[in-house]
């Protein structure tokens, strides 16, 4: 009786293990895709050298968060001067 159980303990702790492991391997993947999409964003945002970043006292969250206006926006052309 108890050899059976404890065969059964180790057959759950190898399927909770396989599922722990697939697990991180799903965070590591989305955490790239993150990484590649900031990237892509900072790139875009160079090209498109929209004045709205020019804000003052922007920090690295506010500036993320200048993207998304952006992006929601997307007429940055209102102005002809960022001071405006």
């Amino acid at each position: 009786m108890i050899l059976i159980m404890l065969q059964l303990v180790w057959k759950l702790l190898v399927i909770i293990g396989f599922q722990l492991k697939l697990l991180i391997e799903q965070i590591q993947f989305i955490d790239k895709q993150v990484k590649e999409c900031e990237t892509k964003i900072k790139e875009l945002m160079k090209k498109i050298d929209s004045p709205i970043t020019t804000i003052p006292c922007i920090g690295a969250v506010a500036r993320k968060m200048c993207n998304i206006i952006y992006a929601v926006l997307k007429n940055h052309t209102p102005y002809e001067v960022p001071k405006q």
